[in-house]
């Protein structure tokens, strides 16, 4: 369970991403990794439904992008950052942001 101030920590930092990529320690010992989704993010999406239809196109990249969330954090950043000593505390998907956010919270071993 995360501890309330690092929660309210998350928050903060999260409500501030729009399509940044990036880590930062947010408490000792406590790392932050976040990408925010943007339009870029979906070629394929682009090329395969009809731009004349508006909402339908958001709903999408919302939900491909939160379909993906979890995929990004199983196969890449847990991975990546177990190298570092890193251990996986909590993550997921938060709408915020263009087309919300794939996040995942780490705690270095030692602390």
């Amino acid at each position: 369970m995360i501890p309330p101030d690092i929660y309210n920590l998350i928050n903060n930092v999260l409500d501030e991403v729009s399509d940044e990529c990036n880590e930062e320690e947010i408490y000792e010992g406590y790392l932050l990794k976040y990408e925010g989704w943007s339009n870029l993010c979906f070629e394929y999406g682009w090329n395969n439904i009809d731009e004349n239809v508006d909402g339908e196109i958001d709903d999408y990249f919302y939900k491909h992008a939160e379909e993906q969330s979890h995929l990004i954090i199983e196969e890449d950043w847990k991975p990546r950052l177990a190298k570092r000593f890193y251990n996986f505390i909590d993550g997921g998907y938060y709408k915020s942001g263009l087309y919300g956010i794939t996040w995942a919270l780490f705690k270095k071993d030692g602390f």
